[in-house]
C-alpha cells in the first residue's frame, strides 16, 4: 500500500471516528475538493522542524465542515524533503479564507527546504 493511500485511509477512518459518517458519504463525495484554494505563504525552518504558513479559501457557496491537505517541503532540486499529510481545518464558511501554520516534521540529515507546496485532499461539505 503506498504512503498516500495509507494517509487516505487513515484520514477516512478519522472521519468516520469524529462521526461524519452521519449522511450516506462516499469516497467521490469527500474528493470532491473544487472551490477550496490552497497557497503556501511562508516557512520557518529549525534544525528538527518546519513551520508552513498555508492560506484556505472556501469559493464555493457551500460550508466546509472539514478540510484535509497535504502540505511538502521541496528541496532546490525538487525532492520532497518532509511532508505532513495530515493537515487540517474545520468550518470555513462560503467565501471566508483562513491563514494556519502547519507543523512538518524534518527527518534527520534532511535539506533545507528550498520551496514549499499544497494541496487539497478531502473535504466534507455542509448543507
Amino acid at each position: 500500500m503506498s504512503a498516500g493511500a495509507r494517509c487516505l485511509g487513515i484520514a477516512l477512518v478519522a472521519m468516520a471516528l469524529a462521526g461524519c459518517f452521519k449522511q450516506r458519504i462516499t469516497e467521490d463525495d469527500l474528493r470532491d475538493v473544487a472551490g477550496i484554494a490552497i497557497q503556501t505563504t511562508d516557512m520557518e525552518v529549525a534544525p528538527d522542524r518546519l513551520t508552513v504558513h498555508c492560506r484556505l479559501e472556501n469559493q464555493t457557496e457551500r460550508p466546509a465542515v472539514s478540510i484535509v491537505f497535504t502540505v511538502e517541503a521541496l528541496a532546490e532540486d525538487g525532492a520532497v524533503v518532509a511532508v505532513n499529510p495530515l493537515g487540517n481545518v474545520l468550518d470555513l464558511l462560503p467565501g471566508d479564507s483562513r491563514e494556519v501554520a502547519v507543523p512538518v516534521p524534518m527527518p534527520p540529515g534532511a535539506t533545507t527546504p528550498h520551496e514549499t507546496r499544497a494541496k487539497v485532499n478531502l473535504v466534507r461539505w455542509g448543507h
